[in-house]
């Protein structure tokens, strides 16, 4: 049933040990390190979105429940979101490399600069903010400053 399913992953989720009935003392020690760091790591991550959370500079961007705004879209964009058939959303593509890579717009440019200006804003906090992967300098998680909820909602669109 769908119920038992939720009860195993939120089972495995507080305690995978147990979830799999295995013995405290016969995991393997890199498995409570490896525990140890994620929960380090998702204590900053938490701590940094509730400091951020009192400073951010465009609150409409952290609302709860997120908001995403039609002013933001091209209103391309938006027409293939409110019709959704697939002649609507072909049209709004554009080929890059032949049979490859598309692009379509999105975002206005007064809602990109609204975007950039909170990152910056981030940026000049002093925060902690964890990189995408170890060659990137300049990029940032957007979950980790508490955008999570805002992103999830644009994939559902």
């Amino acid at each position: 049933t769908l119920r038992g399913v939720l009860e195993a992953v939120h089972n495995f989720l507080v305690d995978p040990l147990q979830a799999w009935s295995v013995v405290g003392g016969s995991a393997p020690k890199r498995y409570f390190e490896s525990m140890r760091s994620h929960q380090q790591q998702n204590s900053q991550r938490l701590s940094t979105i509730r400091k951020y959370g009192t400073r951010v500079r465009h609150p409409e961007l952290f609302e709860t429940p997120p908001r995403w705004r039609q002013e933001w879209f091209v209103p391309e964009f938006w027409n293939a979101v409110q019709q959704n058939k697939p002649e609507v959303w072909r049209a709004l593509l554009t080929e890059r490399l032949t049979g490859e890579v598309f692009s379509f717009p999105i975002f206005t440019e007064e809602f990109c600069k609204t975007f950039v200006e909170e990152i910056f804003h981030f940026y000049e906090s002093g925060l902690p903010a964890r990189r995408p992967n170890s060659m990137n300098n300049y990029g940032i998680i957007l979950n980790e400053i508490g955008l999570e909820p805002m992103i999830d909602e644009l994939q559902r669109m």
